[in-house]
């Protein structure tokens, strides 16, 4: 598959691959969920506890706006905390989908767009940073200070990137010569 798609020709293939990656994304979350808990019971993140993730996947179309964006949103889901949205300090949903959006339009990590290229901020942006960009994927956190969400999505997209591997390993393990789906 592509990765640069034509949402008129390859939209029931996109929507598979983002099916999947979804999966992928659901469980790498999971399993790293312990980890952020024992980094929220070290104390490392002063007592802040709710934190929302978004994963998003950089196939360009036509445009490269928040539509496009919402498109290529794999995941976007509380990770922790505080259920009632009402009691949030900040909306962080929407801080997060702000961070994967700057990430996806630039193809750099938060920080580095922040610190090395303020130019490109546009109005409505999110002032702040904390996710990265692993190859097609982008993962942003909010909730946590900018380097526990940086660490956060970090874990998350690494995760998910080793059960893609590890669907990789399977294929080779059956001696099939394609890959039936990630």
């Amino acid at each position: 598959m592509s990765r640069w798609y034509n949402y008129s020709t390859d939209h029931k293939e996109a929507l598979m691959k983002i099916q999947t990656l979804r999966t992928l994304a659901l469980q790498a979350v999971a399993i790293i969920r312990p980890t952020v808990d024992n980094i929220i019971a070290q104390g490392i993140t002063e007592g802040r506890s709710t934190a929302w993730i978004t994963v998003a996947v950089r196939w360009r179309h036509a445009g490269f706006g928040k539509e496009d964006f919402k498109k290529d949103i794999v995941l976007s889901v509380q990770l922790c905390g505080e259920t009632d949205r009402k009691k949030w300090k900040h909306d962080f949903r929407a801080t997060a989908e702000s961070k994967a959006f700057i990430m996806w339009r630039t193809g750099k990590d938060g920080h580095v767009v922040h610190t090395d290229m303020p130019t490109v901020m546009e109005t409505g942006d999110t002032p702040w940073h904390g996710g990265c960009v692993l190859g097609e994927l982008v993962i942003a956190t909010s909730g946590f200070q900018e380097f526990v969400d940086c660490l956060v999505s970090r874990l998350v997209g690494t995760m998910l990137n080793t059960l893609a591997q590890a669907k990789i390993e399977a294929t080779r393990k059956a001696n099939l010569d394609t890959m039936a789906d990630i």
